[in-house]
């Protein structure tokens, strides 16, 4: 059986680059595993659902999410502050 949303990225250590594959039936564990590549800078090659690769729309609108999460997150613990005090200051997700 597929699962339901796959990331396809890579990493480059030195002058090796390595790819990897994370799957998953989840929408929210796939947004929160890009929010991770973004904060590491891994290469997101490109994000598949259900074995297809997504329209650039859709995987823009994930990465966007995972942007969104990975910076309310920063705020939060940059400023000492909770997640409702970030949405209602900034607006980002939590």
């Amino acid at each position: 059986m597929l699962p339901k949303y796959a990331v396809e990225y890579s990493v480059t250590l030195g002058k090796q680059t390595v790819s990897s594959r994370y799957e998953t039936d989840g929408p929210v564990s796939c947004t929160e595993f890009v929010s991770a590549l973004l904060e590491r800078g891994f290469h997101i090659t490109r994000i598949l659902h259900e074995g297809s690769p997504l329209e650039q729309k859709q995987a823009d609108q994930i990465i966007k999410q995972a942007a969104s999460r990975l910076a309310a997150r920063h705020i939060c613990a940059s400023l000492g502050i909770d997640g409702a005090e970030e949405h209602h200051r900034f607006g980002f997700s939590a």
